[in-house]
Protein backbone atom coordinates (compact mmCIF):
# COMPACT_ATOMS: atom_id res chain seq x y z
CA UNK A 1 0.00 0.00 0.00
CA UNK A 2 2.69 2.49 -0.59
CA UNK A 3 3.73 2.59 3.07
CA UNK A 4 0.85 3.95 4.18
CA UNK A 5 0.34 5.90 1.11
CA UNK A 6 3.78 6.50 0.70
CA UNK A 7 4.98 7.80 4.09
CA UNK A 8 8.86 8.75 4.32
CA UNK A 9 10.96 8.37 7.19
CA UNK A 10 14.78 9.26 6.60
CA UNK A 11 17.41 8.27 8.78
CA UNK A 12 21.25 10.52 9.60
CA UNK A 13 23.26 8.41 12.26
CA UNK A 14 26.19 10.39 13.60
CA UNK A 15 28.76 7.63 16.23
CA UNK A 16 31.44 9.05 17.81
CA UNK A 17 34.52 6.37 18.49
CA UNK A 18 37.96 6.75 19.99
CA UNK A 19 38.80 9.76 18.36
CA UNK A 20 36.40 9.65 14.50
CA UNK A 21 33.01 11.42 14.48
CA UNK A 22 31.08 9.80 11.06
CA UNK A 23 27.77 11.02 9.54
CA UNK A 24 25.68 7.90 6.95
CA UNK A 25 22.15 8.09 5.90
CA UNK A 26 20.08 4.53 6.60
CA UNK A 27 16.29 3.40 5.47
CA UNK A 28 15.50 3.01 2.27
CA UNK A 29 14.34 5.54 -0.10
CA UNK A 30 10.79 6.19 0.00
CA UNK A 31 8.43 8.24 -1.58
CA UNK A 32 6.58 11.18 0.36
CA UNK A 33 3.30 10.03 2.47
CA UNK A 34 0.06 11.31 0.49
CA UNK A 35 -1.61 13.45 0.17
CA UNK A 36 -0.02 15.57 2.26
CA UNK A 37 3.40 14.78 1.03
CA UNK A 38 5.61 14.89 4.17
CA UNK A 39 9.00 14.04 4.87
CA UNK A 40 10.25 13.16 8.52
CA UNK A 41 13.65 13.31 8.44
CA UNK A 42 15.82 11.83 12.04
CA UNK A 43 20.00 12.78 12.62
CA UNK A 44 20.58 10.76 15.16
CA UNK A 45 23.85 11.93 17.07
CA UNK A 46 26.06 9.04 19.34
CA UNK A 47 28.82 9.23 21.89
CA UNK A 48 30.69 6.14 22.18
CA UNK A 49 34.07 6.59 24.55
CA UNK A 50 34.93 10.09 24.46
CA UNK A 51 33.25 13.79 24.58
CA UNK A 52 33.53 16.05 22.03
CA UNK A 53 32.97 19.96 21.50
CA UNK A 54 31.54 22.03 18.85
CA UNK A 55 29.75 19.93 16.93
CA UNK A 56 27.72 21.34 14.12
CA UNK A 57 25.42 19.20 11.72
CA UNK A 58 24.64 20.88 8.18
CA UNK A 59 21.76 19.26 6.34
CA UNK A 60 21.21 20.58 2.72
CA UNK A 61 18.53 19.74 0.12
CA UNK A 62 16.39 21.45 -2.48
CA UNK A 63 15.21 24.69 -1.38
CA UNK A 64 11.56 24.09 -2.92
CA UNK A 65 11.21 21.72 0.33
CA UNK A 66 9.31 23.27 2.93
CA UNK A 67 10.40 23.41 6.37
CA UNK A 68 7.66 22.53 8.98
CA UNK A 69 9.50 22.28 12.41
CA UNK A 70 13.29 20.99 13.03
CA UNK A 71 12.97 19.65 16.82
CA UNK A 72 16.18 18.49 19.19
CA UNK A 73 17.01 16.32 21.99
CA UNK A 74 18.43 17.32 24.28
CA UNK A 75 18.05 20.72 24.46
CA UNK A 76 21.69 21.38 24.43
CA UNK A 77 20.96 21.79 20.47
CA UNK A 78 20.83 24.54 18.53
CA UNK A 79 19.24 24.80 15.51
CA UNK A 80 18.70 27.57 12.82
CA UNK A 81 17.25 27.09 9.40
CA UNK A 82 16.71 29.07 6.44
CA UNK A 83 15.54 27.33 2.10
CA UNK A 84 17.79 24.28 1.62
CA UNK A 85 19.26 23.95 4.74
CA UNK A 86 19.37 23.38 8.53
CA UNK A 87 22.24 23.42 10.66
CA UNK A 88 22.39 22.66 14.05
CA UNK A 89 25.28 22.97 17.04
CA UNK A 90 26.47 21.67 19.84
CA UNK A 91 29.37 23.04 21.97
CA UNK A 92 29.41 20.32 24.59
CA UNK A 93 28.56 17.16 23.61
CA UNK A 94 28.92 14.97 26.93
CA UNK A 95 29.93 11.37 27.08
CA UNK A 96 27.32 8.53 26.26
CA UNK A 97 24.80 11.67 25.88
CA UNK A 98 22.93 10.71 22.43
CA UNK A 99 21.55 13.46 20.67
CA UNK A 100 18.37 13.80 17.50
CA UNK A 101 17.57 16.41 14.77
CA UNK A 102 14.15 15.56 13.82
CA UNK A 103 13.26 17.54 10.45
CA UNK A 104 9.51 17.95 9.23
CA UNK A 105 9.52 18.66 5.44
CA UNK A 106 6.84 19.19 2.79
CA UNK A 107 7.51 18.20 -0.35
CA UNK A 108 7.80 20.47 -3.46
CA UNK A 109 4.15 21.07 -4.99
CA UNK A 110 5.75 22.01 -8.42
CA UNK A 111 4.50 19.24 -10.85
CA UNK A 112 8.24 18.66 -12.04
CA UNK A 113 8.88 15.75 -9.00
CA UNK A 114 11.85 13.34 -9.86
CA UNK A 115 14.72 13.05 -7.71
CA UNK A 116 16.03 15.44 -5.23
CA UNK A 117 19.31 14.82 -3.71
CA UNK A 118 19.87 15.16 0.14
CA UNK A 119 23.31 15.39 2.03
CA UNK A 120 24.67 15.88 5.77
CA UNK A 121 27.87 17.47 6.68
CA UNK A 122 29.25 16.93 9.97
CA UNK A 123 32.49 18.69 11.92
CA UNK A 124 33.73 18.59 15.25
CA UNK A 125 36.74 19.33 17.16
CA UNK A 126 39.68 17.25 17.19
CA UNK A 127 38.31 14.23 14.74
CA UNK A 128 41.04 12.03 13.18
CA UNK A 129 39.39 10.62 10.51
CA UNK A 130 37.16 14.16 8.19
CA UNK A 131 36.61 11.41 5.25
CA UNK A 132 33.85 9.81 6.80
CA UNK A 133 31.48 12.72 7.57
CA UNK A 134 30.03 13.58 4.19
CA UNK A 135 26.72 11.32 3.06
CA UNK A 136 24.39 11.86 0.40
CA UNK A 137 21.22 9.98 -0.67
CA UNK A 138 18.37 10.62 -3.67
CA UNK A 139 14.81 11.14 -2.72
CA UNK A 140 11.84 10.53 -5.54
CA UNK A 141 9.52 12.97 -5.53
CA UNK A 142 5.76 11.50 -7.20
CA UNK A 143 5.58 13.92 -10.19
CA UNK A 144 1.99 15.45 -10.98
CA UNK A 145 1.06 16.16 -14.43
CA UNK A 146 -1.28 19.16 -14.28
CA UNK A 147 -4.60 19.24 -16.23
CA UNK A 148 -4.94 23.46 -16.39
CA UNK A 149 -8.13 23.13 -19.00
CA UNK A 150 -11.12 21.32 -20.30
CA UNK A 151 -9.61 21.18 -24.12
CA UNK A 152 -9.97 18.17 -25.62
CA UNK A 153 -6.16 17.68 -26.42
CA UNK A 154 -3.05 19.79 -26.37
CA UNK A 155 -0.94 21.52 -23.23
CA UNK A 156 -2.92 21.20 -19.96
CA UNK A 157 -5.49 18.29 -21.22
CA UNK A 158 -6.71 15.65 -19.62
CA UNK A 159 -5.48 13.41 -22.71
CA UNK A 160 -2.21 15.15 -22.56
CA UNK A 161 -1.58 14.21 -18.66
CA UNK A 162 -2.83 11.01 -19.65
CA UNK A 163 -0.28 10.32 -22.89
CA UNK A 164 2.29 11.84 -20.83
CA UNK A 165 1.61 10.04 -17.82
CA UNK A 166 1.77 6.47 -19.43
CA UNK A 167 4.60 7.70 -21.77
CA UNK A 168 7.13 8.59 -18.54
CA UNK A 169 5.96 6.91 -15.25
CA UNK A 170 5.99 3.37 -13.80
CA UNK A 171 6.26 1.17 -10.37
CA UNK A 172 9.39 2.96 -9.42
CA UNK A 173 8.42 6.48 -10.57
CA UNK A 174 4.67 7.07 -9.98
CA UNK A 175 3.38 10.02 -10.90
CA UNK A 176 0.01 11.60 -10.45
CA UNK A 177 -2.65 13.88 -12.64
CA UNK A 178 -3.81 16.66 -10.84
CA UNK A 179 -7.04 19.12 -11.62
CA UNK A 180 -6.02 22.71 -10.97
CA UNK A 181 -9.09 24.04 -13.65
CA UNK A 182 -9.87 27.23 -13.10
CA UNK A 183 -13.96 27.46 -12.78
CA UNK A 184 -16.57 29.12 -9.93
CA UNK A 185 -18.24 25.62 -10.50
CA UNK A 186 -17.25 21.92 -11.06
CA UNK A 187 -15.33 21.89 -14.60
CA UNK A 188 -16.55 19.23 -17.60
CA UNK A 189 -14.33 18.21 -19.46
CA UNK A 190 -16.25 16.60 -22.45
CA UNK A 191 -13.65 14.10 -24.71
CA UNK A 192 -14.08 14.08 -28.18
CA UNK A 193 -13.12 10.65 -28.57
CA UNK A 194 -11.89 8.20 -26.78
CA UNK A 195 -9.24 8.95 -23.58
CA UNK A 196 -5.88 6.66 -24.01
CA UNK A 197 -6.39 3.53 -21.64
CA UNK A 198 -4.18 4.90 -18.46
CA UNK A 199 -1.06 1.83 -18.64
CA UNK A 200 1.15 3.45 -16.23
CA UNK A 201 1.43 1.70 -12.43
CA UNK A 202 0.78 3.59 -9.32
CA UNK A 203 -1.09 6.75 -10.16
CA UNK A 204 -3.94 8.60 -8.16
CA UNK A 205 -6.08 10.54 -10.41
CA UNK A 206 -7.48 13.48 -8.70
CA UNK A 207 -6.57 14.94 -5.47
CA UNK A 208 -6.56 12.41 -1.99
CA UNK A 209 -7.99 14.61 1.01
CA UNK A 210 -5.62 15.28 3.79
CA UNK A 211 -7.70 13.29 5.97
CA UNK A 212 -7.56 9.96 4.31
CA UNK A 213 -11.10 8.98 6.34
CA UNK A 214 -12.73 12.57 4.47
CA UNK A 215 -15.11 12.92 1.49
CA UNK A 216 -12.93 13.69 -1.22
CA UNK A 217 -14.50 16.86 -2.69
CA UNK A 218 -15.87 16.76 -7.01
CA UNK A 219 -12.85 17.97 -8.66
CA UNK A 220 -13.85 17.70 -11.94
CA UNK A 221 -16.76 15.87 -14.72
CA UNK A 222 -16.31 13.74 -17.67
CA UNK A 223 -18.92 13.47 -20.26
CA UNK A 224 -18.44 11.18 -22.96
CA UNK A 225 -21.56 12.66 -25.45
CA UNK A 226 -19.26 13.31 -27.61
CA UNK A 227 -16.86 10.45 -27.43
CA UNK A 228 -18.32 8.38 -29.63
CA UNK A 229 -17.00 5.15 -28.46
CA UNK A 230 -15.51 3.32 -25.39
CA UNK A 231 -15.38 4.25 -21.89
CA UNK A 232 -14.71 6.83 -19.87
CA UNK A 233 -11.31 6.09 -17.75
CA UNK A 234 -9.86 2.80 -18.75
CA UNK A 235 -6.96 0.96 -16.12
CA UNK A 236 -5.15 -1.45 -17.48
CA UNK A 237 -1.93 -1.78 -15.49
CA UNK A 238 -0.25 -4.82 -14.31
CA UNK A 239 1.86 -3.46 -11.57
CA UNK A 240 0.04 -5.70 -8.60
CA UNK A 241 0.33 -2.63 -6.08
CA UNK A 242 -1.65 0.52 -5.94
CA UNK A 243 -2.00 0.63 -9.78
CA UNK A 244 -4.64 3.11 -9.98
CA UNK A 245 -6.74 5.30 -7.60
CA UNK A 246 -9.77 7.94 -9.45
CA UNK A 247 -10.52 10.45 -6.42
CA UNK A 248 -13.48 12.82 -6.51
CA UNK A 249 -14.54 12.73 -10.69
CA UNK A 250 -18.03 12.43 -11.66
CA UNK A 251 -18.24 10.20 -15.01
CA UNK A 252 -20.97 9.85 -17.30
CA UNK A 253 -22.53 9.64 -20.46
CA UNK A 254 -19.84 7.61 -22.17
CA UNK A 255 -21.27 4.98 -24.59
CA UNK A 256 -20.17 2.24 -22.13
CA UNK A 257 -18.29 1.98 -19.17
CA UNK A 258 -17.68 4.93 -16.74
CA UNK A 259 -15.00 3.76 -15.65
CA UNK A 260 -13.32 0.00 -16.69
CA UNK A 261 -10.90 -2.22 -14.91
CA UNK A 262 -9.04 -4.15 -17.45
CA UNK A 263 -5.53 -5.09 -15.66
CA UNK A 264 -4.45 -7.12 -12.66
CA UNK A 265 -3.74 -5.45 -8.98
CA UNK A 266 -4.69 -2.71 -6.76
CA UNK A 267 -7.50 0.02 -7.60
CA UNK A 268 -9.50 2.18 -5.87
CA UNK A 269 -12.54 4.30 -7.11
CA UNK A 270 -13.00 6.76 -4.35
CA UNK A 271 -15.36 9.55 -4.07
CA UNK A 272 -16.50 9.10 -7.22
CA UNK A 273 -20.17 9.74 -9.37
CA UNK A 274 -20.66 7.25 -12.03
CA UNK A 275 -23.37 7.76 -14.34
CA UNK A 276 -24.36 11.58 -12.98
CA UNK A 277 -23.16 15.08 -13.16
CA UNK A 278 -21.35 16.43 -10.65
CA UNK A 279 -24.15 17.23 -8.59
CA UNK A 280 -25.45 13.96 -7.74
CA UNK A 281 -28.76 15.32 -9.12
CA UNK A 282 -29.47 14.25 -12.29
CA UNK A 283 -28.58 11.52 -14.11
CA UNK A 284 -25.57 11.54 -16.91
CA UNK A 285 -26.41 7.44 -18.09
CA UNK A 286 -23.16 5.84 -19.13
CA UNK A 287 -24.29 3.26 -22.05
CA UNK A 288 -23.57 0.14 -20.23
CA UNK A 289 -22.55 0.30 -16.57
CA UNK A 290 -21.24 2.28 -13.83
CA UNK A 291 -18.33 0.03 -13.05
CA UNK A 292 -16.81 -2.72 -14.87
CA UNK A 293 -14.17 -5.21 -13.94
CA UNK A 294 -12.90 -8.02 -16.19
CA UNK A 295 -9.62 -8.93 -14.79
CA UNK A 296 -9.20 -11.99 -12.85
CA UNK A 297 -6.83 -10.38 -10.65
CA UNK A 298 -8.48 -7.52 -9.98
CA UNK A 299 -8.84 -6.07 -6.30
CA UNK A 300 -11.25 -3.33 -6.49
CA UNK A 301 -12.84 -0.83 -4.00
CA UNK A 302 -15.47 1.75 -4.50
CA UNK A 303 -15.19 3.61 -1.55
CA UNK A 304 -18.01 7.08 -0.59
CA UNK A 305 -19.38 6.82 -3.97
CA UNK A 306 -22.58 7.47 -6.02
CA UNK A 307 -23.43 5.28 -9.08
CA UNK A 308 -26.46 5.48 -10.36
CA UNK A 309 -27.94 6.32 -13.41
CA UNK A 310 -26.79 4.06 -15.84
CA UNK A 311 -28.22 2.07 -18.88
CA UNK A 312 -27.54 -0.96 -17.41
CA UNK A 313 -25.96 -2.18 -13.96
CA UNK A 314 -24.39 0.04 -11.54
CA UNK A 315 -21.62 -2.19 -11.03
CA UNK A 316 -20.64 -5.40 -12.96
CA UNK A 317 -17.92 -7.91 -11.79
CA UNK A 318 -17.40 -10.45 -14.59
CA UNK A 319 -13.72 -11.48 -13.43
CA UNK A 320 -12.30 -9.62 -10.62
CA UNK A 321 -10.39 -11.36 -7.35
CA UNK A 322 -11.91 -9.21 -4.50
CA UNK A 323 -14.36 -6.34 -5.01
CA UNK A 324 -15.18 -4.05 -1.62
CA UNK A 325 -17.59 -1.60 -1.68
CA UNK A 326 -18.37 0.60 1.06
CA UNK A 327 -20.27 3.87 2.30
CA UNK A 328 -21.76 3.79 -1.44
CA UNK A 329 -25.11 4.44 -2.82
CA UNK A 330 -26.24 2.28 -5.99
CA UNK A 331 -29.56 3.88 -8.21
CA UNK A 332 -29.64 6.38 -5.70
CA UNK A 333 -29.29 10.32 -6.26
CA UNK A 334 -27.45 12.53 -3.74
CA UNK A 335 -30.51 13.35 -1.86
CA UNK A 336 -31.62 9.72 -1.31
CA UNK A 337 -34.42 9.49 -3.94
CA UNK A 338 -34.32 7.36 -6.59
CA UNK A 339 -32.33 7.16 -9.89
CA UNK A 340 -32.28 3.78 -11.20
CA UNK A 341 -29.70 1.71 -12.73
CA UNK A 342 -31.39 0.11 -15.89
CA UNK A 343 -30.32 -3.85 -15.08
CA UNK A 344 -29.39 -4.08 -11.60
CA UNK A 345 -27.24 -2.74 -8.77
CA UNK A 346 -24.46 -4.97 -8.58
CA UNK A 347 -23.78 -8.20 -10.64
CA UNK A 348 -21.44 -10.31 -10.06
CA UNK A 349 -21.05 -13.04 -13.21
CA UNK A 350 -19.81 -17.02 -12.62
CA UNK A 351 -16.06 -16.92 -12.00
CA UNK A 352 -15.66 -13.97 -9.53
CA UNK A 353 -13.79 -14.41 -6.63
CA UNK A 354 -15.53 -12.50 -3.95
CA UNK A 355 -17.61 -9.49 -3.39
CA UNK A 356 -17.54 -7.62 0.27
CA UNK A 357 -20.30 -4.71 0.52
CA UNK A 358 -20.94 -2.80 4.00
CA UNK A 359 -22.31 0.56 4.97
CA UNK A 360 -24.31 0.84 1.35
CA UNK A 361 -27.58 1.33 -0.19
CA UNK A 362 -28.77 -0.64 -3.35
CA UNK A 363 -32.25 0.49 -4.48
CA UNK A 364 -34.04 1.44 -6.79
CA UNK A 365 -32.87 -0.31 -9.35
CA UNK A 366 -34.62 -1.68 -12.61
CA UNK A 367 -34.00 -5.56 -12.16
CA UNK A 368 -32.50 -6.81 -8.91
CA UNK A 369 -30.82 -5.15 -6.33
CA UNK A 370 -27.91 -7.88 -6.09
CA UNK A 371 -27.83 -10.12 -8.86
CA UNK A 372 -25.82 -13.36 -8.28
CA UNK A 373 -23.93 -15.81 -10.80
CA UNK A 374 -20.65 -16.35 -8.60
CA UNK A 375 -20.31 -20.33 -8.25
CA UNK A 376 -17.25 -20.25 -5.89
CA UNK A 377 -15.77 -17.48 -3.40
CA UNK A 378 -17.19 -15.31 -0.83
CA UNK A 379 -20.29 -12.53 -1.07
CA UNK A 380 -20.63 -11.20 2.30
CA UNK A 381 -22.96 -8.46 2.54
CA UNK A 382 -22.77 -6.56 5.81
CA UNK A 383 -26.22 -5.99 8.00
CA UNK A 384 -25.83 -2.51 7.45
CA UNK A 385 -26.62 -2.64 4.27
CA UNK A 386 -30.20 -1.51 2.90
CA UNK A 387 -31.38 -2.95 -0.14
CA UNK A 388 -34.86 -1.93 -0.99
CA UNK A 389 -36.47 -0.97 -3.72
CA UNK A 390 -35.53 -2.88 -6.57
CA UNK A 391 -38.36 -4.15 -8.79
CA UNK A 392 -37.61 -7.95 -9.75
CA UNK A 393 -36.21 -8.93 -6.33
CA UNK A 394 -33.41 -7.32 -3.98
CA UNK A 395 -31.67 -10.53 -4.20
CA UNK A 396 -31.30 -12.80 -6.45
CA UNK A 397 -29.48 -16.19 -7.86
CA UNK A 398 -29.47 -17.07 -11.15
CA UNK A 399 -31.29 -13.73 -12.62
CA UNK A 400 -34.18 -16.34 -12.69
CA UNK A 401 -36.78 -15.05 -10.10
CA UNK A 402 -37.28 -16.59 -6.43
CA UNK A 403 -34.93 -20.25 -6.69
CA UNK A 404 -37.07 -23.51 -6.03
CA UNK A 405 -36.49 -25.04 -2.42
CA UNK A 406 -33.73 -27.51 -2.52
CA UNK A 407 -32.11 -25.82 -5.28
CA UNK A 408 -27.91 -26.77 -4.63
CA UNK A 409 -26.75 -23.88 -6.25
CA UNK A 410 -28.46 -21.79 -3.89
CA UNK A 411 -27.73 -21.39 0.11
CA UNK A 412 -31.70 -22.49 1.71
CA UNK A 413 -33.84 -19.06 2.30
CA UNK A 414 -36.00 -19.25 5.20
CA UNK A 415 -39.46 -19.11 5.75
CA UNK A 416 -42.04 -17.03 7.61
CA UNK A 417 -44.32 -18.63 9.07
CA UNK A 418 -46.63 -16.27 10.85
CA UNK A 419 -45.89 -12.65 12.99
CA UNK A 420 -48.04 -11.37 15.71
CA UNK A 421 -47.83 -8.15 17.89
CA UNK A 422 -48.06 -8.60 21.85
CA UNK A 423 -49.66 -5.46 23.36
CA UNK A 424 -49.01 -6.12 26.47
CA UNK A 425 -45.39 -6.39 26.27
CA UNK A 426 -44.65 -4.27 22.96
CA UNK A 427 -43.26 -6.72 21.31
CA UNK A 428 -43.74 -8.70 17.85
CA UNK A 429 -43.25 -12.28 17.83
CA UNK A 430 -42.09 -13.13 14.63
CA UNK A 431 -42.24 -17.63 13.74
CA UNK A 432 -39.93 -19.25 11.18
CA UNK A 433 -38.23 -22.34 9.72
CA UNK A 434 -34.75 -23.08 8.14
CA UNK A 435 -34.14 -25.76 6.27
CA UNK A 436 -31.15 -28.55 7.90
CA UNK A 437 -27.64 -27.25 7.98
CA UNK A 438 -25.37 -30.07 6.91
CA UNK A 439 -22.05 -28.02 7.58
CA UNK A 440 -21.28 -24.67 8.56
CA UNK A 441 -23.47 -22.03 10.23
CA UNK A 442 -26.34 -19.41 9.33
CA UNK A 443 -26.94 -16.09 9.94
CA UNK A 444 -30.44 -15.06 9.87
CA UNK A 445 -30.92 -11.41 9.03
CA UNK A 446 -34.89 -10.28 9.86
CA UNK A 447 -36.03 -6.55 8.14
CA UNK A 448 -39.22 -4.74 8.07
CA UNK A 449 -40.90 -2.52 5.22
CA UNK A 450 -43.52 -1.13 3.78
CA UNK A 451 -43.49 -2.51 0.55
CA UNK A 452 -42.86 -5.51 -1.70
CA UNK A 453 -41.45 -7.03 -4.45
CA UNK A 454 -43.61 -8.24 -7.48
CA UNK A 455 -42.77 -11.70 -6.23
CA UNK A 456 -44.01 -11.27 -2.69
CA UNK A 457 -40.39 -10.81 -0.97
CA UNK A 458 -39.67 -7.81 1.13
CA UNK A 459 -37.68 -5.16 0.76
CA UNK A 460 -34.69 -5.06 3.51
CA UNK A 461 -35.52 -1.78 4.58
CA UNK A 462 -35.46 -1.83 8.88
CA UNK A 463 -33.04 -4.25 10.38
CA UNK A 464 -34.68 -5.75 13.01
CA UNK A 465 -32.18 -8.19 14.22
CA UNK A 466 -30.34 -11.45 13.93
CA UNK A 467 -29.55 -14.78 14.69
CA UNK A 468 -27.14 -17.27 14.36
CA UNK A 469 -27.10 -21.20 13.84
CA UNK A 470 -24.48 -23.61 13.62
CA UNK A 471 -24.80 -27.28 11.84
CA UNK A 472 -28.03 -28.91 12.93
CA UNK A 473 -31.44 -30.10 12.05
CA UNK A 474 -32.95 -26.82 11.30
CA UNK A 475 -36.70 -26.66 12.48
CA UNK A 476 -38.98 -23.97 13.73
CA UNK A 477 -38.00 -21.25 15.53
CA UNK A 478 -39.55 -17.91 17.49
CA UNK A 479 -37.91 -14.47 17.71
CA UNK A 480 -38.79 -11.22 19.30
CA UNK A 481 -38.35 -8.07 18.17
CA UNK A 482 -39.30 -4.78 20.13
CA UNK A 483 -42.23 -2.49 19.20
CA UNK A 484 -45.52 -2.76 17.17
CA UNK A 485 -44.75 -3.64 13.69
CA UNK A 486 -48.56 -4.10 12.76
CA UNK A 487 -49.07 -2.59 8.91
CA UNK A 488 -45.47 -3.95 8.06
CA UNK A 489 -43.87 -6.16 5.95
CA UNK A 490 -41.42 -8.94 7.90
CA UNK A 491 -38.98 -10.65 6.14
CA UNK A 492 -35.48 -12.22 6.53
CA UNK A 493 -32.45 -13.73 4.57
CA UNK A 494 -29.32 -15.87 5.51
CA UNK A 495 -25.86 -15.26 5.20
CA UNK A 496 -24.33 -18.52 5.17
CA UNK A 497 -20.78 -20.23 5.76
CA UNK A 498 -20.07 -23.59 4.09
CA UNK A 499 -19.35 -25.41 1.76
CA UNK A 500 -21.52 -29.02 2.65
CA UNK A 501 -25.04 -26.71 2.10
CA UNK A 502 -23.24 -26.25 -1.94
CA UNK A 503 -21.76 -29.53 -3.45
CA UNK A 504 -21.81 -28.14 -6.54
CA UNK A 505 -18.93 -25.53 -5.93
CA UNK A 506 -15.84 -26.71 -6.38
CA UNK A 507 -14.57 -23.60 -3.67
CA UNK A 508 -13.60 -25.04 -0.76
CA UNK A 509 -15.25 -22.55 1.29
CA UNK A 510 -17.47 -19.77 1.03
CA UNK A 511 -19.84 -17.24 2.58
CA UNK A 512 -23.04 -16.60 0.53
CA UNK A 513 -26.50 -14.76 1.33
CA UNK A 514 -29.75 -16.44 0.60
CA UNK A 515 -32.80 -15.42 -1.11
CA UNK A 516 -35.21 -12.76 0.66
CA UNK A 517 -38.25 -14.85 2.37
CA UNK A 518 -41.84 -14.34 1.21
CA UNK A 519 -43.15 -11.56 3.71
CA UNK A 520 -46.01 -11.32 6.31
CA UNK A 521 -47.69 -8.68 8.13
CA UNK A 522 -48.21 -8.66 12.06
Amino acid sequence: MRALLGFLLFSFSLSASAADVSVRFFGAQQEPRRPANEAYINAIVDSDSIERSNIRVRIAFDPSFEILEVRHWPFLWECTSAPGEVICTNPEFKLGADGQIMLQLRTPAAPRGGEFRFTADLTADNDTNPANNHAETVLYVIQRMLVTNTNDSGEGSLRAAIEQLNASCGRARPCDIRFVIPSVTVPVIEPLSPLPEITACGTVIGDLPTDIRAQPPLQVELRGTHAGTGSGLVLRTTCGNDDAYVVGLAVGGFPEDGVAIRGGGFYRIWGCRLGTDASGMQAVPNGLRGLAVTDPGAITTALASQISGNARSGIALWSALTTYVGGTMIGVAADGTAMANGTSGIFVAPNVGSLNVADSVIANNVDFGLALASTRGVINIGPDVRITGNRTLDIDWNLDGPSPAGDARVPPTPRIVSAAYDPDTNRTHVTYTIEPIRGGSLRLRFYASEGRTRFGTAHLDTFLGERAFNAGPGGTFTEEFEGDLRGKWISAWAQAWTVQLFPDSPAPSMMWPSEVSEAVKP
